[in-house]
């Protein structure tokens, strides 16, 4: 073979190489292409808001008896978050509204779902939460002096999103953990956040007796969960408690919500009355 033959054998498998390195693609990388608002809560803490989607989901994924959604007291929603601050870290640099960069959005990626016992929340035996990571909060906070990650006590904190707590089982004299009553069914309950939302839209849409029938069918599932709290005409409001959710029902649809109430009570009492007998 003659030296130009070779050299062209060698400029051919070399583009042969690279043809084939571009068509197996490129090494998998961490992305952050996910984003989220900076805002600091009534309560002073500061967090990057998520898409409750998120959490919602992961919640839905998890198969664990008795987990819920946390749910916020004050709103009565579930609000997707990575906490970012702490109210007594932002103390430290003058409070919160030093901070300039609320409300622009900032970068992260998830990492694996974690179980922990939580600390400092002593009604709930676990909680489950997706670990993140944002070299931009991170940041963020050494710009102000802070540490990277929020800490406690000298214990570091890492980013992540909380879609799932489990109440701790309280036990009622010779009585039935309050798991056995209504609340068992909270994880239900969260669950039925889709449902909801149909329902909103079936109301939008004017297909009230759909409408009707899809609410006559979640009250059946957890009468406990909601409330008849106001009447406007023959129309009957009603309330789902864990989410704030409300909607107008005709006077047949209301009978189904007491009855279904009255017979719950019914079966808690029994409930009661069969764990005393076998405490006795």
């Amino acid at each position: 073979m003659s030296e130009l033959q070779e050299h062209q054998t060698k400029e051919y498998a070399a583009g042969v190489a690279a043809m084939r390195a571009k068509e197996a693609g490129s090494d998998p990388e961490i992305s952050y292409g996910m984003t989220g608002r900076l805002h600091l809560s009534k309560t002073g803490w500061l967090l990057l808001s998520v898409p409750n989607a998120l959490g919602r989901g992961a919640f839905q994924a998890l198969n664990v008896p008795g987990a819920e959604l946390p749910i916020d007291p004050d709103t009565g929603m579930y609000n997707a978050h990575i906490s970012v601050a702490r109210p007594e870290e932002l103390a430290t640099i003058g409070g919160g509204s030093k901070i300039t960069e609320r409300g622009k959005e900032f970068a992260f990626t998830l990492g694996p779902v974690r179980e922990v016992i939580p600390e400092g929340w002593p009604e709930m035996s676990r909680v489950w939460f997706i670990t993140a990571k944002s070299p931009e909060l991170q940041d963020m906070r050494k710009s102000y002096g802070l540490t990277p990650l929020p800490q406690k006590h000298g214990k570091v904190y890492h980013f992540h999103i909380t879609f799932a707590v489990k109440r701790r089982a309280v036990t009622q004299p010779n009585g039935p953990t309050k798991q056995t009553g209504p609340e068992r069914s909270l994880h239900k309950i969260a669950q039925s956040l889709d449902e909801l939302l149909a329902i909103k839209d079936l109301s939008d849409q004017r297909r009230y007796k759909e409408k009707h029938l899809a609410i006559q069918k979640l009250l059946a599932q957890v009468p406990s969960a909601w409330k008849h709290d106001s009447n406007q005409g023959p129309m009957a409001g009603i309330t789902h408690k864990p989410t704030g959710f409300k909607y107008h029902v005709p006077p047949e649809v209301l009978a189904v919500l007491k009855r279904a109430q009255r017979m719950e009570e019914a079966r808690i009492v029994q409930e009661h009355m069969r764990a005393a007998r076998q405490a006795r």
